[in-house]
């Protein structure tokens, strides 16, 4: 089932929390949005169903390829927790002045100001129209 744009956006902080209660919940959603008719491989556009090598990665049963919910996105080659990731989106697109990467790690509790600074600089060269 595809995620609804309107119904599935958590309106409030403890809608959110709901939602997105573990990494396992954020992976799912990812994917559906990746891939709303089902698992297609990159590399051969199979559709059967794949191989669960890890919470993330999945391996074509027909070409054996591995693939990543999170390959060619904002979130490819991070450390920084999916769930951190989705708080840091909802909080980013609920302040009407912006934000800084100062108050971004405040809120999220981040240890480094560059991981928040990283993760603002990714979300919006992913909003830039081109």
């Amino acid at each position: 089932m595809m995620p609804l744009v309107n119904s599935d956006y958590p309106r409030t902080w403890s809608e959110f929390l709901d939602r997105f209660s573990s990494e396992q919940s954020c992976a799912e959603y990812l994917e559906k949005l990746r891939w709303p008719s089902g698992f297609a491989c990159p590399s051969c556009a199979s559709m059967t169903p794949p191989y669960r090598a890890s919470r993330l990665r999945l391996m074509c049963k027909d070409c054996q390829r591995q693939s990543t919910v999170t390959a060619g996105t904002i979130f490819d080659k991070t450390r920084t927790p999916l769930r951190v990731w989705l708080a840091a989106a909802w909080y980013l697109t609920n302040q009407k002045h912006g934000v800084s990467a100062l108050g971004l790690q405040r809120v999220l509790g981040l240890g480094s100001y560059q991981t928040a600074w990283t993760m603002l600089h990714r979300f919006r060269r992913a909003m830039v129209r081109s």
